[in-house]
């Protein structure tokens, strides 16, 4: 669910539009699985489907980094407090 508002009034246009294209891309849905990878007062990262990560607050995180996620990772998009990556 996108609220008219913060897609229209608040200057969130770009981003969400940009989260949009990622989810499209990844085949993420309402009922694809989340599995929580990492959770303490610094952030949270989860795993969402298949083929997305993402990683919110200010956590030391990489999913190169990480035994139980295979292939390989290409960070989508970055910006201040979340990360998110999509497998090649």
């Amino acid at each position: 669910m996108i609220f008219y508002d913060h897609f229209y009034d608040f200057g969130l246009h770009d981003q969400i539009a940009e989260l949009i294209a990622v989810r499209t891309r990844t085949g993420v849905h309402c009922r694809s699985p989340v599995k929580i990878l990492q959770a303490n007062f610094e952030g949270y990262v989860a795993k969402v489907g298949e083929s997305l990560v993402m990683k919110i607050g200010h956590l030391d995180w990489n999913p190169s980094k990480q035994n139980n996620l295979t292939g390989s990772w290409e960070r989508c998009i970055e910006r201040d407090g979340y990360q998110i990556w999509q497998r090649n």
